[in-house]
């Protein structure tokens, strides 16, 4: 009687170990091999207080695309485990945006043709294994004009190690923070100007010096930076290499017509770029670099493949 008992309660554990599992067939997989359903809870926290922006003259719409997938794959092709989320990645991803971004006094989905366009790209939202390139948590971010040019890029990007709820929330909450929100605020201050360049090229700011110290991981990247203006007293530059990475160097900023009361309408685009890697950029606002006398970066690039 007593053996009898034991193996009831061996069984019933087994079963209250097996309920706590979902397992499915994958696609192409025969019964015997099944992988593990994980369900995943998607829920914005922020981790930190955002900085309110003013005098936003134009409004920005949401755009959100998933092109990562739900499967865990190790870097043989098997399938290890897949995630189901709810809700789905694309909607959690543009509504906690837009929620975000709203925090901030952006105003979003104005639906007007001055409006720029912010398009994101979910490109991985997965659990980080070493073996594999480009998993975790990686967003494109585009800015585009109502011109359709491209005037803001970023990659947001967080390491990912373990599979839960918590852990999805909490790293997606870093890699959307970690964006140069202020850059892109700059760009909706001021309606596109059109006006000449009126700076007499002898203003103070123009000698002031800033210490730069730019490092990407792996180092040996290509670094190019330029001016993106929207007063009229300075004007856009286009792209132009600087050095590769590491760079430190103590120089001038020289930005013709550039003073302090015109620095908040300007800003400095960084560009990483190494073969094989996804370019990345970071955007700096000139009266933030200005207070602080240096330009501070780092990228870690993220393997194209």
């Amino acid at each position: 009687m007593k053996k009898f008992r034991k193996t009831i309660l061996i069984i019933g554990s087994v079963l209250l170990m097996c309920a706590n599992n979902v397992w499915a067939s994958h696609p192409g997989s025969n019964e015997t091999n099944k992988v593990r359903v994980i369900p995943i809870q998607l829920q914005y926290t922020p981790t930190q207080t955002f900085t309110k922006f003013s005098n936003l003259g134009c409004g920005i719409k949401v755009v959100v695309t998933d092109h990562s997938t739900n499967d865990q794959i190790n870097r043989k092709g098997k399938v290890l485990q897949t995630y189901s989320f709810t809700p789905s990645k694309e909607n959690f991803v543009r509504e906690s945006i837009k929620r975000c971004m709203r925090t901030m006094g952006f105003r979003v989905d104005n639906n007007t043709d001055a409006d720029f366009r912010l398009s994101v790209s979910i490109e991985s939202f997965n659990t980080t294994d070493p073996s594999v390139p480009n998993t975790g948590i990686i967003l494109n971010f585009t800015v585009y004009d109502p011109d359709n040019n491209i005037v803001f890029t970023s990659t947001a990007f967080e390491k990912l190690f373990y599979s839960t709820s918590n852990a999805f929330n909490r790293n997606y909450a870093k890699a959307i923070e970690s964006i140069d929100w202020g850059g892109i605020a700059a760009l909706l201050r001021k309606p596109k100007q059109t006006a000449q360049v009126q700076g007499t090229g002898n203003t103070e700011l123009e000698l002031l010096i800033i210490n730069w110290e730019v490092t990407s991981r792996p180092a040996g990247a290509d670094l190019y930076w330029r001016v993106i203006s929207s007063t009229p007293d300075v004007k856009n530059t286009n792209k132009n290499y600087k050095s590769t990475t590491p760079y430190e160097s103590t120089e001038s900023f020289d930005i013709r017509g550039l003073t302090y009361q015109n620095s908040g309408d300007v800003q400095i685009e960084l560009t990483c770029e190494k073969p094989g890697y996804l370019p990345q950029r970071k955007v700096f606002n000139v009266r933030m670099c200005i207070d602080q006398k240096s330009i501070n970066a780092h990228f870690t690039l993220v393997k194209d493949e």
